[in-house]
Order: structure tokens, then sequence, then C-alpha cells
């Protein structure tokens, strides 16, 4: 597995302070004074702005028996992590050492200029199990770099990974989905390693140049770099990037088939892997350019929905690897030539921008504008007219108060022909001025009461029989406790037109 041949040690490490930092934490927390101080200040606000109610700040302020607790499973984590390293550190390098004595007797038999020991080695050891799962394509890859590493006699890399090359540009149109996410980790892997040496010179005579990995051989006259080299020899670094460009090449042209053809899981699997290897492939900006130009029919009219967002995100990954450097040979006059477009669509949107707020500003200067007209024009009392009818949706109708005559007969006891013509009159008097006429009102027909006839029970206010207020007689004291109660109705159906009593009237006298 991948921990035979590796130790995780930085993310231990990682792993065990962060465990530190709680237990530093706690302690602190166990033993109060002033650096608990600020502490349990910084733990109150986190959990005031997290929505805590007080009791859970002061629990999480004070050192209770859960903290305790904690504390003690933090140091048993601690203690574990450590112990977990030192025996993950010792059983990696049992093993390093097992594979450093019996690496010389791994090829023994095999030469590097023999036909097919990379073609071999690739389909029988590393193809079959780097499509198992992620981890398993992550172990080919970093076994085969052990391998280049140690300097195992009769490994040759760089005709290994040609066949790999060969390999993957194959695979692309026969393998499954899951299958595709896994070669494209195992890709990635060996693909970041190459475009190392590519444009690292230091790198490749450090650790290729010279040694058993760098041998090429061209004997079986297949392969993608069939022309590099006529004899086994140890390959320069100028050689290799000639290797290396023939190498981007053949990936370039089998992705981009893929992407163009109409077949579902072809384009799938190579949206699958470039997006696993966005980050390292391509380096090359003609090839970047071919792609982005590719993936353009796929997001605008692509019927499958999956695809067409497989498609937006590799290009949005592919143009953030772009703008981030991982273009290492890019073109200077296509750089500049795309960075003037790219400023001029910026200061464009950024115009459309101004004028969209400018058209907005104006238009609410226009509204306002309108609103301030519309309500300059309206009378201090209009607004009543807007009120509605709530029984029957429609704008009531407004009727002024009724004003005092020149004789100082009250407007509303006016008959109905002469109450016509004072309704017109618009004259309103202040508000004070109404409610002292109300007052007059009142007083008036206070005294039409007295005056009345006592022998009548129920009498209207108004001399047309319009609407009034019903009063009660002085003299119907010997009917109930208080008689019956005054009500604002318009018209009394107590009694009629004809002097006849109403039935409930009518009623109410044979029950008592």
């Amino acid at each position: 597995a991948i921990y035979d041949l590796t130790c995780p040690e930085e993310t231990y490490l990682n792993e065990i302070a962060r465990v530190k930092r709680e237990i530093d934490r706690l302690e602190i927390l166990q033993k109060g004074g002033r650096g608990a101080i600020g502490m349990q200040a910084s733990m109150a606000s986190a959990v005031a702005a997290a929505g805590g109610t007080q009791r859970a700040i002061q629990e999480a302020t004070a050192f209770t028996k859960h903290h305790a607790l904690e504390l003690e499973r933090l140091k048993h984590t601690e203690d574990m992590l450590r112990s977990d390293m030192k025996r993950q550190k010792d059983h990696s390098g049992h093993v390093m050492k097992r594979l450093e004595a019996e690496k010389s007797d791994f090829l023994a038999n095999l030469a590097c200029k023999a036909p097919d020991t990379s073609r071999v080695f690739f389909t029988t050891c590393i193809y079959p199990r780097s499509l198992l799962s992620p981890e398993d394509a992550v172990y080919c890859a970093r076994f085969i770099m052990l391998l280049h590493s140690m300097e195992t006699p009769g490994f040759c890399t760089l005709q290994l990974i040609d066949v790999i090359v060969n390999a993957v540009v194959g695979a692309l149109y026969s393998i499954t989905e899951n299958e595709a996410g896994c070669l494209g980790i195992f890709l990635n892997e060996i693909w970041s390693v190459v475009a190392e040496w590519r444009y690292d010179q230091n790198a490749y005579e450090t650790q290729v140049a010279g040694k058993p990995g760098a041998i090429w051989s061209n004997e079986t006259g297949k392969g993608f770099a069939s022309d590099v080299s006529d004899s086994p020899s140890s390959m320069d670094h100028a050689a290799f990037i000639r290797l290396y460009s023939t190498w981007h090449a053949g990936l370039g042209v089998a992705f981009t088939g893929c992407l163009q053809s109409t077949e579902y899981m072809h384009t799938r699997t190579a949206l699958i892997v470039l997006s696993t290897v966005v980050n390292c492939f391509p380096t090359k900006s003609t090839l970047g350019e071919k792609l982005l130009k590719v993936l353009a029919p796929l997001q605008d009219s692509n019927p499958m929905q999956d695809i067409k967002a497989m498609a937006q995100g590799y290009t949005s990954k592919i143009i953030k690897a772009r703008d981030t450097g991982t273009w290492k040979e890019e073109n200077k006059k296509a750089t500049k030539a795309r960075e003037d477009k790219e400023k001029k669509l910026q200061e464009d949107r950024k115009k459309n921008a101004e004028k969209l707020l400018q058209e907005m500003a104006k238009d609410m200067a226009e509204s306002t504008k309108q609103l301030g007209d519309s309500s300059h024009e309206r009378k201090p009392n209009d607004r009543r007219d807007d009120r509605k009818d709530d029984r029957r949706g429609q704008p009531a109708r407004f009727t002024p108060p009724p004003q005092k005559g020149s004789s100082g007969v009250d407007a509303g006891s006016q008959p109905r022909g002469e109450r016509g013509t004072s309704r017109g009159n618009d004259h309103r008097g202040s508000r004070d001025q109404r409610q002292h006429e109300r007052g007059d009102r009142r007083d008036e027909a206070r005294e039409s009461e007295r005056a009345s006839d006592p022998a009548d029970r129920w009498e209207r206010t108004g001399p047309d029989g319009g609407r009034g207020k019903r009063v009660r007689s002085p003299g119907a004291s010997d009917r109930g406790r208080g008689g019956e109660r005054d009500r604002d109705r318009g018209d009394s159906k107590r009694v009629r037109r004809d002097g006849s009593p109403s039935r409930r009237n009518v009623r109410r006298t044979s029950r008592r």
C-alpha cells in the first residue's frame, strides 16, 4: 500500500499541533488567572456571536466536568498520534531498506534495450492496479518514481513514461467514468514530475541525467518518441525537451478528439481526466487556446446538461490555471493580445455599469418629480376622496360638514332643497370652528327635545324626517329601569309613519 512506501509525517505533525493547541487552551482555562481572562472573553464573544444563550456562554467560559473529559481525551489522542507516526516511520523505513537491498535483483536478467521491458512492466503491474481506486493510482505513480529515485538497474523511466502516454491516449476511448477518474489521478502524479523536469534544467540534471532512468532506446520503433535517438544513451535536457513536446502534442490530439467526438463517454472521460490534470497540463498556450476553442460549443449549444456543466467547470479551471502561470510556454505576443482584449472587455463592462446607474438615477429623479407635482396639486382635504368604501369597494363621496347660513339656522336642519345649495359651498372653517359649530348644534338639539311633546316616546330630529338622533322622552320612566338606550341609527323602526307601534314593541308589551 501507499503507507509501505512513505510516511505522511507532515500530516501527522499538523494534526498533533492542532490537538496540542486545544490542550493548551483547556489547561489555561483550568488554571485560571490572567491568561484565562482573555481566553474567556474571546470564548464568550464567539458563543454570543453564534447566538448562544447566557447559560451556553457560562458553560463555555467555565472549566466544567465536560472540559475535564475533553482534556483527557485530547491528551490520549496526542499520545496515539505520536506513537502511530513513530510506528509508521519505522515500517516505511524497514520497507525502504529492503527495497534498497533487493533492487539489483528486480530486473537483473533484463536490459533497458530489451524491446518490451517497459511495456510488459506497465501492462502487467501498473495499468491494471492504477484503475482500481484513487489510492491504488497514487501508489502506482509513487512506486514508479521510487524505482527511479533508487536508480534501479534496468529500469528505464523515460521509456516507461512514453508507454504511459501511449496507453492514456488509447484508454480515453475505452474506459469507464470511475476508471477515468483513477487514470487522471495517476497521470497527474506522473506529469507533474515530468513538467518539473522539462522547465527546470537543474532538477533534470540532478534527478534524471546520468541515471538508469535516462537511458533511451528506439529498437522497437514504437511510441510517440521514436525519432529522439537511434542508440541507447543517456538523454540530455535538450533532447528531453523535444521528447516532452512530442508527449504533450500526442495527449493534446487525443483530448481534442474526445471533446469533438459525438460519443457521450468519449467527451465525458476526456473532461474528467482534463479536470484532474488541469494544474500541470497543458503547459503550452497553443494547446490551451485550442482546448478553449473546442470547449465553446459544449457550453453553448449542448443538449446534454451534465456535459455542459462539466465543460463550464473545466473552462473556469483552465482559465484560472492559465492566469496563475501553468502555461509555461505562452507566446508573449499572444499573451499581450489576450490581456488587451480582456482589458477592453473589462472597460466595456465598467462603462455599461456606469450607464445603467445613470439611467436608474434619472428614472428615480423623474419619479420623485412626478410624485412631488401630484402632491402639490392636491388640496389639503382631498385625501379623504382617496379612501375606499369597505362595503362597495368604490371611492367614498366627500361631503363637507354642514355650515350655518346667514340667518343663523343650521344647514343640516334645512329642507332638502335648501341643503343642496349649502352643500355646494366650498367654504370650510378651521378645526376649532367646526368643533364649536358641532357643540352649538348639540345644544340646539337638546333644547328642541325639551320642547317636544312628552307623549311621544321616540322622535326624529330634523324637520324633513331624514337621518337624525333619536332621543328619549322624559315621560317614559314607567317602562323598565332606564328605558331604551339611545341609538345612532338613521331611521327609527320603533314608531311607524302611520303612528302604529312596531311589531317588536307589540311583543314586548304582550310579554309584560
